[in-house]
C-alpha cells in the first residue's frame, strides 16, 4: 500500500483545488478564495464596489442593501478547472430578500475535486472517496443613508476530505478527516453619482483544524478594496471597475522580512470593464494578476438579460496553464438568474391619510406641459414612489424630505431636493428639450423586396407596421425588428441632432408560402415525408407556410382526377398551386388571388 503522511494527504487535496494563498501554504479553505459569479469574473473579480446585485453576498454584504423591488435568486455552476482535475465541480447558489428594514441574503457554496482513488503496490484500487467542501452564509444589509450602507455575514464552513475507515486502516490516524469553523464578514460601500467604493473583510474566524491532524490551517483572512464608475450614453452603458485584495496571513512576518514591495506583490489585482447594450446584451471583460500564485491573465464575460431573467457566462481559462506547452484549457462559469418583483400592498384608507404633491411639468421653450414620470425617492431609506402624467403629476407620500426627479426621453431630466409638507403643494418644472433627429425605419422581404408588416421597437418604442418614422433624442439606440416567418433583426443606431435617415431593414424569410388557388371546393393533405402537416376543406383561395425542404401535396376535388404534388420549399420563394377547369398545376411564384 502506497502510504504518504496525513499533512501530504491534505496538503495534496488542497492544493489541487488550485488555488494559492499568500506567501504560506498554511491558509486552509481553498474553497473561500474561488471567485463565484459569471458577471464578476467576467471582469477580473472587480467587484467590491458593485451594488444592487446578489453577487455582493460574497464580494462585499454591503452592495446588497441596494437590491430594491424584487427578490433575487441565482444559480452557478462550473467544471472547475478542467485542465487539472477531470471531475471537479464548483457550484454557487445565492438568494437575495429585500424587507422593511434591510436586506436578508441566503448563500451556499459546494466545491469537490470528485472521486480519490487510493491503489496497492500493483497499482489495484483499495478505497475510493470524494472529498467535498461546503460553506453556508447569511447576510444582512442595510443603507444607512441613500449612498452609504453597511453589510455582515455569518459564514459555517465544513471540509471532509477522508472517511474515518480509511485514516485508520492505510494511515493508522484515528479521526474522521473533516473539519469544520465559523466565520463573520463585513462592509461598508458608498456612492456618489456615477461612483462607488467598497471595503470589505472577509473569511475571519477561528483556525481550520481536520480531525485526525494535529496541524491548524488559518482561515484566509482577506481585505478587498473597489472602485467602480458607470457612464450611460444612449442605451449604451459602461462600466469600469478595479479591485485590490490582500489575504493577511503572515502579513506582519512579509513585511518585516521582505518588505512593503514585496507585500505589494503578493496584492490581487482586478481590473474590468462591462457594455451593456439596450439593458439585453452585455459584453465583459477583465484583468487578474496574482503573481506568486502565478495566476495572471485576462477574462472574459457574456450576459444577457430578458424580463425578469438573466443568463451570464465568463471564461477565466487564460490566468491557468497546466501542461507542459501551457495549453490553457476553458474554465467556463455559468449563471442564472431570477427576479421576482415584490408587490407591496397598501390600503385605501391608508393612501387617503397622505397628503399630495403635485408636480406641474412644461416644455421649457413653449410653455405647454408635456406627459413625464415622477418620481420621490426617500434619501434615508431608499423608498421611491413614482407616478405618471401630462402636465399635471400627483405623487402621494409622507411628509419629509426627497430627491424628486422628472424624466421624459426627449428631453434632460429634471432632479432636486425637496421639503414636502402639506396636501396641495406645487412643484413646477420645465423641461429642456434634447437634439433631436429623424429616423425612418422601412421593413422589407430580403428575397421577395416587398415591405413587411413586422414589430418595430427602438428605445420606448414599439409598433407593428412596414414603415415608422420617429424624432428621436440624441443617443445611441437598439433596433430590433421581428416578424412571423422571419428571422430577427438587430442594430446599434446613432442619433444625432438634425440628422434624416432611413434604414432599410431587410428580413430574411425562414419559410415559402404555398398560395392555392381554387375555381371550385377541395380537400387538401399535406405531408412532409410520412407526417401528415395539413388537411383541410377549402371553399376558397387559401396561402400555406411551409419551412424548407420537401412536401408531398395531395389535392382531392369533384370533377378532377386525385393528384400528388411533390413540393420543394426554399425560404423566399413561392409557389402556386392551381386547380382550374379540371387541371392541377404547380407554378413558380404567384400570389393567389
Amino acid at each position: 500500500m502506497k502510504l504518504r503522511s496525513m499533512r501530504k494527504i491534505f496538503g495534496g487535496i488542497l492544493l489541487s483545488v488550485g488555488v494559492a494563498f499568500s506567501t504560506s501554504i498554511e491558509a486552509g479553505g481553498p474553497v473561500l478564495d474561488i471567485y463565484p459569479g459569471a458577471r464578476p469574473t467576467g471582469i477580473g473579480g472587480a467587484f467590491t464596489a458593485f451594488y444592487g446585485d446578489v453577487m455582493s453576498i460574497y464580494y462585499n454584504d454591503a452592495g446588497l442593501a441596494f437590491v430594491n423591488g424584487f427578490q433575487v435568486y441565482s444559480l452557478q455552476h462550473s467544471n472547475w478547472l478542467q485542465g487539472l482535475i477531470g471531475d471537479a465541480y464548483y457550484e454557487f447558489g445565492a438568494v437575495a430578500i429585500p424587507t422593511s428594514r434591510g436586506v436578508v441574503g441566503i448563500s451556499m457554496t459546494y466545491l469537490t475535486v470528485g472521486e480519490v482513488t487510493i491503489t496497492d503496490e500493483n497499482n489495484q484500487t483499495t478505497y475510493s472517496f470524494v472529498p467535498y467542501d461546503v460553506v453556508m452564509k447569511a447576510s444582512y444589509a442595510s443603507r444607512i443613508n441613500d449612498r452609504l450602507s453597511f453589510g455582515v455575514g455569518a459564514k459555517f464552513y465544513y471540509s471532509f476530505l477522508v472517511p474515518a475507515d480509511i485514516l485508520r486502516k492505510v494511515f493508522g490516524v484515528v479521526g474522521d478527516g473533516s473539519a469544520k469553523t465559523f466565520m463573520i464578514d463585513g462592509g461598508l460601500l458608498y456612492r456618489e453619482g456615477p461612483v462607488s467604493l467598497g471595503i470589505s473583510l472577509l473569511h475571519f474566524g477561528p483556525e481550520l483544524r481536520y480531525s485526525g491532524s494535529d496541524q491548524p490551517n488559518p482561515l484566509p483572512w482577506t481585505i478587498r478594496l473597489g472602485t467602480r464608475i458607470e457612464k450611460t450614453f444612449g442605451n449604451v452603458s459602461f462600466t469600469l471597475a478595479g479591485d485590490l485584495s490582500k489575504i493577511l496571513v503572515n502579513i506582519q512576518k512579509d513585511l518585516a522580512d521582505s518588505g512593503l514591495a514585496f507585500v505589494w506583490r503578493d496584492t490581487y489585482k482586478h481590473i474590468g470593464l462591462e457594455i451593456g447594450f439596450a439593458n439585453l446584451i452585455y459584453l465583459r471583460g477583465g484583468y487578474f494578476e496574482d503573481l506568486l500564485g502565478s495566476r495572471v491573465g485576462p477574462t472574459f464575460g457574456l450576459g444577457a438579460r430578458y424580463g425578469n431573467f438573466a443568463f451570464d457566462i465568463s471564461d477565466d481559462r487564460f490566468i491557468y496553464a497546466f501542461t507542459d506547452n501551457k495549453t490553457n484549457i476553458p474554465n467556463y462559469r455559468f449563471q442564472f438568474t431570477f427576479m421576482r418583483k415584490i408587490q407591496k400592498a397598501e390600503s385605501k384608507a391608508d393612501s387617503l391619510k397622505k397628503p399630495v404633491l403635485l408636480v406641474k411639468v412644461t416644455d421649457s421653450l413653449t410653455g405647454k406641459p408635456i406627459s413625464a414620470v415622477a418620481s420621490l425617492r426617500n434619501p434615508r431609506t431608499g423608498d421611491i414612489i413614482t407616478a405618471e402624467g401630462n402636465g399635471n403629476i400627483e405623487l402621494t407620500a409622507s411628509p419629509g424630505r426627497y430627491i424628486l426627479r422628472v424624466e421624459n426621453d426627449s428631453y434632460y431630466p429634471f432632479q432636486d431636493t425637496i421639503a414636502f409638507e402639506n396636501s396641495g403643494q406645487v412643484v413646477e418644472v420645465a423641461l429642456k428639450k434634447k437634439p433631436h433627429g429623424r429616423l425612418t425605419v422601412l421593413v422589407l422581404d430580403s428575397v421577395r423586396n416587398k415591405p413587411v408588416f413586422a414589430s418595430i421597437m427602438i428605445g420606448n418604442v414599439e409598433k407593428d407596421t412596414s414603415q415608422i418614422t420617429l424624432e428621436l433624442p440624441e443617443g445611441t439606440y437598439a433596433l430590433r425588428v421581428e416578424a412571423p416567418d422571419y428571422g430577427m433583426y438587430y442594430r446599434i443606431i446613432e442619433i444625432r441632432e438634425n440628422m434624416d435617415d432611413t434604414v432599410t431593414v431587410r428580413l430574411n424569410p425562414i419559410t415559402s408560402r404555398l398560395n392555392v388557388v381554387i375555381d371550385r371546393p377541395v380537400h387538401i393533405n399535406i405531408f412532409r415525408g410520412e407526417e401528415l402537416v395539413i388537411s383541410e376543406n377549402l371553399r376558397r383561395n387559401k396561402s400555406y407556410s411551409l419551412g424548407a425542404g420537401a412536401f408531398r401535396v395531395i389535392i382531392e376535388c369533384d370533377g378532377c382526377e386525385n393528384r400528388e404534388v411533390e413540393v420543394i420549399s426554399r425560404p423566399g420563394h413561392d409557389m402556386l398551386l392551381e386547380v382550374r377547369n379540371n387541371k392541377i398545376q404547380l407554378k413558380e411564384g404567384g400570389e393567389g388571388s
